[in-house]
């Protein structure tokens, strides 16, 4: 995976390892539904997101994005979508380009 996934990576890799250290960690968050510990790793992801690029990403955003990840490529899947993100959230602020020729 390329280095710009890396941050990302790290925070998913070091969740998955961690996960099951702490009681509350499979206890399902009762607004969103999901494990603790998907809160708190999304949670990371979307500080890593504005630290990168100030992009403020909502957090229930991330948590729907996360819960599309699945398989052996879980954590490859969940790193690419935080990148594009970023890569999609700058094409959309970019201004429309003008040709001053015309």
């Amino acid at each position: 995976m390329g280095s710009e996934y890396q941050d990302f990576q790290r925070i998913i890799t070091c969740a998955l390892r961690t996960r099951g250290g702490s009681e509350s960690d499979f206890v399902s968050h009762p607004e969103f539904g999901v494990p603790q510990y998907v809160v708190s790793m999304c949670e990371q992801l979307a500080g890593a997101i504005h630290s990168l690029s100030g992009i403020t990403v909502q957090l229930q955003d991330l948590i729907r994005i996360e819960g599309t990840c699945t398989g052996v490529d879980y954590m490859h899947q969940l790193a690419r979508r935080c990148h594009g993100l970023i890569a999609t959230t700058n094409l959309q602020a970019s201004p429309p380009s003008t040709d001053s020729d015309h």
